[in-house]
Parts: structure tokens; sequence; C-alpha cells
């Protein structure tokens, strides 16, 4: 964490220098929840696994090398702990395995990001607020002069998104949102 904070630090305040904009770069992008069904366990692994191809990273679900996929489905790594979701599927192993990999050729349609109940998917709020802010893009409100950045994102609060969905959809980060 010291050695991220090193690192990340000088960079962030050079960028926010050459574009004129404050606050940090990388923040309150991950939050917690607790896993209490086996539902929303097997739902959530999918769910991870299939990011890289919903964010266009990757093609092919076992190519991502950052996924802990392949360690899932073809074994060897001794950092990933895959009998939590193997017992869940099959007492065989080899059947887990079968499961499992059959299970993630279904789309994972549950998002996780909406505490209101509606679940939109992350395409849909994305369109949503393409569509509010108009003319400009979402990645363009951060680079934005200070007073109508905050006015964007003033309206698009008023418009019912929250912190979380502006901030993965503009790069702002959620305390320039809160203040704003």
């Amino acid at each position: 964490m010291t050695a991220m904070r090193k690192v990340l630090g000088p960079y962030a305040n050079w960028f926010n220098r050459k574009y004129e904009r404050s606050g940090s770069l990388i923040a309150n992008r991950y939050k917690s929840a607790p896993v209490e069904t086996e539902a929303y366990l097997l739902a959530l692994v999918r769910y991870i696994h299939q990011n890289p191809l919903v964010a266009g990273i990757s093609n092919h679900i076992d190519k991502y090398r950052y996924s802990s996929y392949r360690a899932y489905t073809k074994g060897g790594s001794s950092l990933v702990c895959t009998s939590t979701v193997f017992n869940l599927l099959s007492i065989d192993t080899s059947e887990a395995i079968e499961d499992f990999i059959e299970f993630h050729k279904t789309a994972e349609q549950e998002d996780f990001n909406l505490p209101d109940g509606v679940r939109k998917t992350e395409q849909q709020i994305r369109d949503a607020i393409v569509s509010a802010l108009g003319e400009i893009t979402p990645t363009e409100v951060c680079s934005l002069p200070l007073r109508e950045r905050n006015a964007h994102l003033s309206f698009l609060r008023k418009k019912g998104f929250s912190i979380r969905q502006i901030e993965r959809a503009t790069g702002v980060s959620r305390k320039i949102i809160e203040r704003a």
C-alpha cells in the first residue's frame, strides 16, 4: 500500500496540474457486501470471470491472463482455492469442472452495483448518462473547467444517477461528485 501511494501520489499531482483538475485519480472503486447465499456466490464468480468479455478486454474467457478462470478449469494455482465453488457444483471434481465451464457459457444477467432494487445493465446506465449529457461524452466531463464539470455532475445526480454510476461512467472521483 505504501509503495502504491509513493508511485501514484506524485503521478496524480502531475496529472491534476497538467489537466487542471483536482482530486484523486484512483479512489473508491471497490466495495464489499456479504455473500450470504450459494447462488449469490456462484453469480459473483461468473460475473467476475465474465468482466473482461463484457469490457471488451478479451474475446475468450479462458485467455484473459489476470483471471482465476484457468485455475478453476485447468488447476495448477496455489493462490486460488477452488474447492468452495466446486463443492457447490458437484462432489466429483472432474464433474464440478465440467459444470463450472458450462455455467460460464451463460452470460451473467445480474448487476450487483445498484442498491435501489431496480436492476439495469452497465450498458443501460452508460447509455442513460450519455443521453442525459447530450453533446459531451461522459469521459469529457473530468476535463471540463471546474464550474462546468460540477454543474454536469450535479445535473446527473438530480437525474437520479448514483455517485457510483457517475464515477464509473465519467472517471471523476467519488469525493468530487459528492462535493459537486
